[in-house]
């Protein structure tokens, strides 16, 4: 039944309700219906009024002070996390930008200056009769601190001249993917590089001499084999001999000789990949540009942390006249070398058995008894035998193009080098399991370090350091937490008596900057 009252159209069922209706004004039809407008429309007329301006305005400003309170807070943090070193890393960063820019003076002068904002105080002791061995002990002890908080990319040492030392060949490694080395090699010599191939990423050039490629010696191969493996997914290194240009310079910091032009005065150091100084260029004359307008001039000659005629009492030092010679330092340039602590055992390694003192270096830290290289010897033995009976009964496979007997897979025929399939057995059989550690989880090391990545009861790290122009050369060495009340991290390997005591920065930086696939973490398996 349908009804109109006071201008409200609608049905009335039998039970009286009203199910569907329009409303409208009396009289007014169609026409006041077309009159209900969007609320959206309003949105315009309201910003433009100035109500609706001084909104907008409100929350801008809102933003703007949220924005800011954000950038204050990574300020703060940054600064708490690097202490009296803010300033210092602050430069050395400035420096990294600049040489980007391939402006490598002023990258140069950064860097000196954030060196000697550290380390002016011990090079100014030169009024109390101090020696040229006892300033450069005590700038290695202040960069020792410095770079135990600092993070990779900021950290500093500087490099003393060898008398002794020729420069060698410089050798350059390369790693390629898909689109394999992009380079042209005759004769085993770079005749060609291609503009933005994986070869010129590395610096390769014409003239220089391919030594490894996958791990083996490129005149053992076929041309055929050799190009192939240039054209796939690989890493290669190369020799170029410019030791007429070069001199050796050590680095403080991991006792690495570098082979690098005599011309220049800073370099990354092959090892420790600390950003490296020459020791004359610390101590040198200021040499701010006599062209520079006169503003410039100033500003530099404001932030200048160093006298003019620099300190001319410690120029011409040798690495084998000073003490920093007998240091003992890692090759990664991390830690402080000391003996190790009474609860903590150490094992050194005999021969190439490196893989054996990294597994004891664990499981006798967890109050389990040692093994011994027959033992390993004989799991690496198995594994050869399961993988003959894989291959059905066959004694050689090809590996990077070459033929190889399968027992190598897994250790030489000395007992040693024993690969990665070994040591997990071998923890495995000990009640730990030792896994790797995927990128992503490398990208975040402290939950790594504080056993919340889902790895539970982690008992330490053990890390494949890969040499590239000899895979026999490789080397097996563990990372762990020591201590409970007074944690400390310790790098035990095998190749020292000694123990290093690593910051929780620089075993955090350790993870982060391993390369892929280098490193593992060894954890107990659940009681059952």
């Amino acid at each position: 039944m349908a009804f109109m009252a006071n201008g409200a159209a609608g049905v009335v069922d039998v039970s009286g309700n009203v199910t569907s209706g329009t409303a409208y004004l009396s009289g007014c039809g169609d026409k006041c219906k077309s009159k209900q407008s969007d609320p959206w429309e309003s949105i315009p007329k309201f910003v433009m009024s100035p109500g609706g301006v001084g909104l907008v305005a409100v929350v801008a400003v809102i933003g703007l002070l949220a924005l800011l309170l954000v950038l204050w807070r990574v300020h703060v943090n940054n600064k708490k996390a690097f202490g009296p070193f803010w300033s210092v890393v602050q430069l050395v960063i400035q420096g990294h930008n600049q040489a980007s820019q391939l402006n490598q003076r002023d990258a140069d002068s950064n860097y000196r200056r954030a060196l000697l904002k550290l380390c002016r105080i011990a090079l100014n002791k030169d009024d109390q009769g101090c020696s040229v061995n006892l300033a450069a002990l005590e700038v290695d002890k202040l960069l020792s601190e410095y770079n135990g908080a600092a993070p990779l990319a900021a950290r500093l040492s500087f490099a003393l001249p060898s008398d002794v030392m020729e420069p060698g060949m410089k050798v350059l490694a390369a790693t390629f993917a898909e689109a394999g080395l992009g380079c042209v090699v005759q004769e085993l010599t770079v005749a060609k590089v291609s503009e933005g191939s994986a070869a010129a990423t590395a610096g390769i050039r014409a003239g220089d001499k391919l030594i490894t490629i996958n791990g083996k010696e490129p005149n053992e191969l076929p041309f055929e084999t050799l190009q192939a493996q240039l054209s796939s997914p690989g890493c290669a290194t190369f020799n170029r001999d410019d030791r007429e240009e070069s001199k050796v310079f050590v680095c403080s910091r991991c006792a690495t000789a570098n082979s690098v032009s005599s011309s220049i005065s800073t370099f990354r150091c092959c090892s420790c990949q600390a950003t490296t100084l020459t020791w004359d260029f610390v101590v040198g004359p200021c040499d701010l540009d006599a062209t520079m307008n006169k503003t410039r001039l100033c500003s530099r000659k404001q932030q200048q942390v160093w006298p003019e005629n620099g300190y001319p009492q410690y120029q011409g030092f040798s690495w084998e006249s000073s003490e920093l010679s007998s240091a003992i330092r890692h090759s990664l340039g991390i830690g402080q070398a000391c003996d190790p602590p009474e609860d903590c055992k150490h094992h050194k390694q005999t021969g190439a058995t490196c893989g054996v003192a990294a597994v004891n270096n664990l499981i006798t830290n967890c109050s389990l008894p040692s093994i011994d290289a027959e033992y390993m010897l004989r799991l690496s033995k198995a594994l050869g035998e399961a993988e003959t009976a894989i291959r059905e009964g066959e004694q050689a496979v090809e590996e990077a193009g070459e033929q190889q007997n399968v027992a190598d897979l897994y250790s030489d025929s000395d007992g040693g080098h024993f690969d990665v399939q070994t040591l997990q057995i071998a923890f495995d059989e000990a009640g730990f399991h030792m896994s790797y550690v995927p990128v992503h989880k490398q990208q975040v090391p402290d939950k790594l370090l504080d056993g919340s990545s889902g790895q539970d009861d982690i008992v330490g790290f053990v890390l494949h350091l890969r040499n590239p122009l000899n895979p026999k050369r490789d080397h097996w060495f563990v990372l762990r937490r020591h201590g409970s009340k007074r944690a400390q991290y310790l790098i035990q390997d095998s190749l020292f008596e000694k123990v290093f005591d690593v910051t929780r920065v620089e075993a955090r930086d350790l993870i982060l900057y391993s390369p892929p696939g280098s490193v593992f973490s060894v954890s107990r398996k659940p009681s059952s």
